[in-house]
């Protein structure tokens, strides 16, 4: 009740018009985490008087909580009841941090400020003060797609891709006068919300975007245009995996090849896309340490077609570390394996039991969003096509024509899309290439949730012929890399349905 009503009073009396105060007033207006404090023990310190704050007297503790709260430079107060003394600090008050004194201290660190290093309890306790912070054990640091910047910040990791040729149109940030697309460059990887840019040498202007290609619409100006590509997809591994060089592994108990390919899925990941025997040599130790069957799953088949074999994230795979003898061709031998080797077989798909290596890609951005379809099925709702699990599935109503079915699902958020995962069904349908339903499918990215035209969309896939095996799942990278809010998968066949499809990209960064 106290801490609320000493909240509420700073809330209403809070009128200061200085430029630093009523940036922070605005930004605390919607980051309400810097609201409240974290209270520490009691104990007989007080903060030492190079904090660069200052002591008032006398001051009651809800008066001292006001204060502090109408000044964007305190991060913590301590309030003395017996001395009626308040002291304002700039330092985050933490155990140890202070000096000994003979007053009795209460100390409340302030949430929603922390600097790079400091305590957390939630991401909002470090994004105001460093933009891209994100809170990970405890401590407020650059995670993810983020580095620090060696001055006390994050900067964004990943590089630019040319897309010139492209019209960039949405959230539009800045546009200056800038002598190079250097400088232009440099600008817009220096701020955090900045994810694309153009140049034009003509006119020698930048202008810079908050959002990247989110249309087919081709430019008409003479300009050089570049989108941020970043460093991996957002998402945190699960404790279970590993990081191994540039890679995250995840070593599964023995199943069948479409159980564990499941369980991928169901964590962010693809079964292992790597067949290079250079790649599997590096990945030797730890997969001699985490093994306990004599053959692991990886992620390539020649499922659709014998003889032609894709690996897991949609690549037609030519440097193969096939051991002596292999493959075999041996019919349904449709599915790859490695040994303690390092060494390729093909082994049957569903008649072993063996250990399996899982590769995280990111968070699935659409898992358990809302999702709808063209003339639904209710046994088969279009939920079950981003629900997470294999074993389920959508599927539109038989019978009832329409010239093409579509599935779309809602992010919830704009954000920058650079691959899908899509699982066919396990139960269905077709065991040869002429039955197969997975063939003429597009997905699209957009702002819109029903106008998928080309000023409101982008594609990011076409997928005309059959592109996987029923039960299988496939990994295939947007052709450009796009910002939308909106997944539609469309197939040019009255009749939709899939298991699974799992979107990985990046949120965009909040305004600075």
């Amino acid at each position: 009740m106290w801490p609320l009503l000493c909240s509420l009073l700073a809330a209403s009396g809070w009128r200061h018009t200085a430029g630093a105060e009523v940036d922070l007033q605005s930004r605390v207006r919607t980051h309400l985490r810097a609201f409240s404090f974290e209270d520490l023990p009691p104990g007989g310190d007080v903060s030492s008087s190079d904090d660069g704050g200052q002591t008032l007297s006398p001051v009651n503790a809800c008066d001292c909580r006001r204060l502090c709260l109408a000044n964007h430079t305190c991060r913590g107060y301590g309030s003395n009841a017996g001395t009626a003394t308040c002291r304002l600090t700039e330092l985050l008050p933490a155990p140890g941090s202070t000096q000994a004194s003979s007053g009795d201290w209460l100390w409340h660190a302030r949430h929603g400020v922390r600097r790079l290093g400091e305590r957390c309890a939630v991401d909002d306790d470090c994004s105001l003060l460093v933009a891209g912070a994100t809170c990970a054990s405890g401590v407020c640091g650059c995670h993810g797609t983020v580095r620090e910047d060696g001055t006390g910040g994050c900067r964004k990791a990943g590089n630019f891709t040319d897309v010139s040729g492209r019209q960039l149109a949405s959230g539009l940030i800045s546009e200056t006068s800038v002598g190079s697309v250097t400088a232009c460059e440099s600008a817009c990887a220096a701020l955090m919300s900045c994810v694309a840019f153009d140049f034009s040498a003509k006119q020698s202007r930048c202008r810079m975007y908050a959002e990247g290609i989110t249309n087919e619409v081709n430019s008409t100006e003479n300009v050089k245009s570049f989108v941020w590509s970043f460093s991996r997809a957002d998402g945190t591994p699960p404790a279970s995996y590993q990081e191994v060089g540039d890679k995250w592994l995840r070593m599964l108990p023995s199943g069948d090849r479409l159980r564990v390919a499941d369980i991928c899925l169901r964590d962010g990941a693809i079964l292992l896309p790597e067949v290079t025997r250079k790649g599997l040599e590096l990945l030797r130790s730890y997969i001699e340490g985490e093994s306990t069957s004599p053959y692991i799953w990886i992620g390539m088949e020649d499922m659709l077609e014998e003889g032609r074999y894709v690996t897991s994230d949609g690549k037609e795979a030519t440097d193969i570390a096939w051991d002596q003898g292999q493959p075999n061709a041996h019919d349904p031998d449709d599915c790859a394996v490695i040994n303690r080797n390092m060494a390729i077989h093909d082994a049957n798909c569903l008649n072993h039991q063996f250990n399996a290596l899982c590769q995280y890609v990111g968070e699935n951005l659409a898992l358990n969003r809302t999702s709808w379809l063209t003339m639904q099925d209710r046994k088969y709702p279009a939920r079950h096509g981003n629900d997470g699990d294999e074993r389920t599935f959508t599927h539109t109503t038989e019978g009832v024509h329409v010239p093409t079915a579509a599935w779309t699902v809602d992010l919830g958020q704009t954000v920058q899309i650079t691959s899908i995962v899509y699982a066919g069904r396990v139960d269905c349908c077709g065991s040869t290439l002429a039955e197969n339903r997975n063939r003429l499918t597009e997905v699209r990215v957009g702002s819109h949730p029903m106008a998928f035209n080309s000023t409101h969309s982008a594609r990011c896939v076409w997928l005309e012929q059959p592109f996987v095996a029923k039960g299988c799942a496939r990994l295939f990278r947007c052709t450009v890399l796009l910002t939308g809010r909106y997944v539609r998968l469309t197939r040019a066949k009255p009749l939709l349905d899939f298991a699974e499809l799992a979107v990985f990209g990046n949120r965009l960064p909040s305004q600075p």
